[in-house]
């Protein structure tokens, strides 16, 4: 049944946008850049070492209580990089890993990493011709707006949020909550679409809003679907789904 709404509200990674390239691929790629030796370190050893260093990153902003845009600097990573090349067995001098992050950070904002999907594109422009504001809310630690501009699609977004910072980034809504503040819309006539159920629905639920879970690229989170979760396969099927 068709939903009334004033305003839908997108996570990036994996809702409107795809990558072209693997997180991996990319930390391979920064580390050769800068003088980096991986050779015989393989991809789940990488996986690992990112685990480790998602995990300490995690309770280091919870410990510090760190601003909403900490993190965005690549020397703010430093820390995280220690344990992430010395899990993988890597000795890198500290100079060395700025130098990588400041690599990556590039490439992953500037670079071929990640593009906006031609769904993506469709559906904004259909949703914008329909008189329904957007905003986006992602969970990354640096500004996004390269990507959203490379891809032609900045000027359809009232709001642009990002943070991975522990109580502000999904699943915690305040995020999304500012976004409909922005737009000048209840949240309870909202939508936030994004792909993941434990951070995109459960924020959007904790923000009264309607969640709406793509699994385009995630096909396994359709299990995890709770009920009141609408599950759509393409962002164009929002089409169907939205009243206006």
């Amino acid at each position: 049944m068709p939903q009334k709404i004033d305003a839908v509200i997108f996570d990036l990674h994996h809702t409107l946008s795809a990558l072209h390239k693997s997180v991996v691929d990319v930390i391979r790629e920064s580390a050769a850049q800068v003088g980096i030796d991986l050779t015989g370190v393989s991809d789940a050893m990488i996986l690992n070492g990112i685990a480790k260093s998602d995990r300490w990153m995690g309770e280091y902003v919870r410990e510090h209580d760190l601003d909403i845009h900490w993190g965005s600097q690549p020397e703010h990573w430093l820390g995280a990089n220690r344990i992430m090349f010395r899990e993988i067995g890597v000795d890198t001098p500290d100079s060395l890993l700025v130098k990588f992050e400041h690599a990556f950070h590039h490439e992953t904002r500037f670079g071929e990493y990640e593009y906006i999907t031609d769904d993506a594109k469709r559906i904004l422009k259909y949703l914008h011709d329909s008189g329904i504001k957007i905003s986006l809310c992602t969970r990354r630690s640096n500004d996004p707006s390269p990507v959203l501009e490379r891809g032609g699609i900045s000027h359809y977004f009232t709001s642009v949020y990002w943070t991975f910072v522990h109580g502000y980034s999904k699943p915690y809504p305040y995020t999304l909550i500012l976004a409909a503040a922005d737009m000048g819309v209840n949240p309870k006539n909202c939508m936030f679409v994004g792909n993941y159920v434990w951070l995109d629905m459960v924020a959007a639920q904790r923000a009264g809003m309607i969640p709406v879970l793509t699994v385009w690229a995630n096909p396994e989170e359709r299990k995890n679907a709770t009920d009141g979760i609408i599950v759509i396969d393409s962002l164009l099927e929002l089409r169907g789904i939205i009243e206006h």
